[in-house]
């Protein structure tokens, strides 16, 4: 059995962890709150402009333009979003995991990363993985100029033929208790999904486009992989933020439960303690009485 002051030493310890998880919880909580309302207002947007990258795209006949056309992929560029710390849960594992997995099925040698947040680029480099390019993740009040240089360094990336495809591994937010990890193909840009109509025929709107759909598409496109990009970094930070809250959460819960085991512990110690002293001064009063 642990000595009184042992147990005090713990429970002084239990204090001061319990102390900074729930100080890390609220600051979580507060920085979820800021970058939900940034995800929920430009989602939406991010949704619509896909879906009208797609739909001009479906007008496209034989379109040259080097974003559109599936290339030979001879070196895949993927573009891995973690965590600048640690203390969230299995954020940074989960996308590391899925980022393993999908580079182990193109073979040595034939990829290359982008890498944003520190955790994730600390362990592809110690494990010699072929990184490109690393930034640091943005923090939530990070001006929109930090958010446009990544997007834009993943397009010249693109355009400049050092890669000839690009995917974008990164965790969708869900909720605070749910992030979903995905690989997404970022560039060329693929033809949209056809819908079909109840009897069958493939849905076609007569559309004018002005200027001609290979134009409207040199125009968006750019703004397209800017706005994925960003899109996918608040995605990224909202998760982050929601997997520590939680996290923060659990461990200030478990503090509190051993904080109890350890205030019974100290408890029964010290009641053995003073009954340990009675059974000594209680003997001696019998040996006296003996002596007498």
């Amino acid at each position: 059995m642990l000595t009184l002051k042992a147990i005090r030493r713990k429970i002084k310890a239990v204090r001061n962890i319990q102390k900074i998880t729930r100080a890390m919880k609220m600051v979580a909580a507060a920085k979820l709150k800021r970058v939900q309302e940034r995800v929920g207002q430009s989602r939406p947007y991010s949704d619509k402009l896909q879906e009208l990258v797609e739909f001009v795209f479906s007008r496209v006949n034989d379109s040259t333009l080097p974003f559109l056309v599936a290339r030979p992929t001879a070196v895949k560029g993927f573009v891995i979003f973690t965590g600048e710390k640690g203390l969230c849960g299995s954020f940074n594992n989960n996308v590391i995991r899925l980022a393993v997995r999908t580079m182990e099925d193109c073979g040595k040698g034939r990829f290359k990363i982008l890498g944003v947040g520190r955790k994730g680029n600390e362990f592809f480099q110690r494990r010699g993985y072929p990184i490109d390019r690393s930034y640091s993740f943005p923090g939530v009040n990070a001006p929109s100029q930090e958010f446009l240089k990544i997007a834009d360094s993943v397009w010249t990336w693109f355009e400049s033929g050092e890669v000839d495809e690009v995917q974008v591994i990164y965790c969708k937010f869900k909720s605070a208790l749910h992030q979903e990890p995905r690989v997404v193909r970022l560039l060329p840009a693929g033809p949209a999904e056809e819908t079909e109509e109840s009897d069958g025929r493939t849905a076609r709107p007569d559309t004018l486009f002005e200027p001609p759909p290979d134009q409207l598409l040199g125009v968006l496109i750019p703004r397209y992989v800017r706005h994925q990009v960003f899109q996918f970094l608040l995605e990224s930070m909202a998760s982050e933020q929601g997997a520590r809250m939680t996290a923060m959460t659990a461990a200030t819960d478990n503090a509190s439960e051993l904080l109890d085991s350890l205030t019974l512990s100290y408890n029964k110690a010290r009641q053995w303690a003073i009954t340990r002293e009675l059974l000594d001064i209680v003997g001696g009063a019998e040996a006296l009485k003996q002596i007498q």
